[in-house]
């Protein structure tokens, strides 16, 4: 089935399925393909009256020409910096990524089961601690004595070793 298409004239195809149409939004004139496929400009046809082929029949592809000189180095304009963009996105933060939840734990101990237990170890603890602080008071008792004692017979060795 024949196409209509709207191009520029110097993208217009070399060659164009049957009956095809192209407009050329750039010269404003019309092709239509011919049965061969070649392309035919309907606003020259109609003006001249004569045969308006658009692009001929392709031939054979010429030889490479020489190749020409090379030309002057351009020159190379650095302009200044530009101001700085505007921020991007945030991208999300892996913390914030939250996936299924686990499965249950197991169920804690009674709270009071618990009290009761803390209250135990404690009584337990106080019970240490006096018998700590009970050693203790025996040994500075103990050391009191002893000083005492030896600050006695410091006082007789005094006397008795003093020359009368």
């Amino acid at each position: 089935m024949p196409g209509f298409q709207s191009t520029k004239e110097n993208r217009l195809p070399a060659r164009g399925n049957p009956l095809d149409c192209f407009w050329t939004s750039d010269s404003h004139k019309l092709f239509v393909a011919l049965g061969d496929g070649r392309l035919v400009c309907l606003n020259d046809l109609l003006k001249t009256g004569g045969p308006a082929v658009c692009v001929g029949p392709e031939g054979p592809q010429g030889n490479a020409g020489i190749k020409g000189e090379p030309g002057p180095r351009g020159e190379s304009v650095v302009g200044p910096m530009g101001p700085q963009g505007i921020a991007g996105p945030q991208g999300k933060d892996g913390a914030s990524i939250q996936g299924p939840p686990g499965p249950q734990g197991p169920v804690g101990p009674d709270s009071n089961e618990v009290l009761h237990a803390v209250r135990a170890e404690i009584a337990a603890l106080r019970s240490e601690l006096a018998a700590v602080q009970a050693t203790y008071q025996r040994i500075v008792d103990g050391n009191q004595q002893a000083i005492k004692v030896r600050e006695r017979l410091i006082a007789q060795m005094r006397i008795q070793g003093e020359p009368k």
